[in-house]
């Protein structure tokens, strides 16, 4: 499932779901359990997602994951306090990911992220974050 038609701009020219390196980081087995399932419905690619319940876990899966540069990385952390932690890891690295904070009530904006999961979400609202890092993807 390719979102947004694909081709042009970005740094890879094209934006497949199913190639996006997915890092999900809650304490909460399942709250983790939730996402991935709803991003696998979604169309992402189970083998390219990992779980992590501390931020350690998401900084290193971050480092594992730049190895492929034609991908973007979308990061879902429930911890805002994690948002820094990642964006200091982000500095050194040369494939920046995509944040997304799924511990907010609506879809107001969160210092340190680029976009807002509501806690209570649907697929439309996810959907709405995957074109959201396309966008911003295509623009890199």
């Amino acid at each position: 499932m390719s979102a947004g038609g694909g081709g042009g701009g970005g740094r890879g020219g094209t934006f497949d779901i199913s190639e996006i390196d997915m890092i999900v980081g809650d304490p909460e087995p399942i709250c983790r359990m939730a996402l991935t399932t709803a991003l696998t419905l979604l169309g992402c690619n189970e083998d390219l997602m990992v779980e992590c319940d501390t931020v350690e876990e998401v900084a290193d899966a971050l480092r594992d994951a730049q190895q492929k540069k034609e991908h973007p990385v979308m990061i879902f952390l429930s911890n805002t306090g994690w948002a820094d932690i990642v964006t200091s890891e982000c500095g050194s690295l040369s494939r920046k990911p995509f944040v997304v904070c799924t511990s907010v009530d609506g879809d107001q904006g969160v210092a340190g992220f680029n976009a807002c999961l509501p806690k209570q979400f649907q697929q439309a609202d996810l959907q709405k974050i995957v074109e959201e890092c396309r966008r911003w993807w295509m623009g890199q």
